[in-house]
């Protein structure tokens, strides 16, 4: 199979970046193949410059209730009745199974005030909201010219972090005496939970994947 060809670079500015995952690759649909990738939020000027220059790129609408509501925070660009939102991917395989090249791998630059700019991959996730720059790589394909994830430059980071049980450990502080946990503590003779049937477990259904998870 011919490899593709890299024919130009870019990027956008003024990005607001959602459900990013470059410190760790993620599954792609309905795959075991796995990519890097993030979705960002762009104004409705951007996108129509960037759709001009790549008519193969796909990208989703949505009105600004519908953008709360999935999102759970205001929509990045307030002023306009539609949020447009683009994905950008890199594979971590070639099409021949191999590794991408070193180079390609998509990394997370934290830019500070006076415009240095930090490796931040292995340090931080990038949590919903963050802001900065996407930049990419556009290749020559049989679809037209595609672009591919290169690697983001964040100037305002929301940290996300894990949720794993492992902060509340580093957290944790000795217990005093003299402090007050009648709130949080119930007493087994007053608690009417104690004595209450359990309830039957209740039947679940599979999850549906869904790219709103802010890591």
């Amino acid at each position: 199979m011919e490899a593709l060809v890299a024919i130009e670079n870019g990027f956008i500015d003024n990005v607001y970046f959602f459900y990013t995952r470059i410190q760790e690759p993620t599954n792609k649909w309905e795959s075991e193949e796995k990519e890097w990738k993030t979705t960002v939020v762009v104004s409705q000027a951007d996108l129509k410059d960037y759709t001009k220059k790549y008519p193969a790129v796909k990208y989703k609408m949505l009105p600004n209730d519908e953008f709360i509501e999935k999102y759970q925070m205001d929509p990045p660009f307030p002023d306009q009745p539609i949020q447009y939102i683009l994905n950008f991917k890199q594979n971590v395989l070639k099409a021949d199974g191999t590794p991408i090249a070193e180079s390609m791998i998509p990394k997370v630059i934290l830019e500070d005030a006076s415009g240095t700019v930090y490796d931040v991959t292995n340090k931080y996730l990038v949590g919903n909201g963050s802001k900065g720059k996407v930049f990419y790589v556009a290749f020559d394909t049989k679809y037209g010219k595609f672009p591919k994830l290169h690697y983001i430059v964040v100037n305002k980071l929301v940290k996300f972090e894990r949720d794993n049980g492992f902060n509340a450990l580093a957290a944790a502080k000795e217990l005093p005496d003299d402090i007050d946990l009648s709130s949080v503590i119930v007493d087994n003779a007053s608690s009417t939970e104690t004595s209450a049937p359990a309830a039957p477990a209740a039947k679940t259904s599979p999850v549906p994947k869904d790219d709103t998870l802010p890591f």
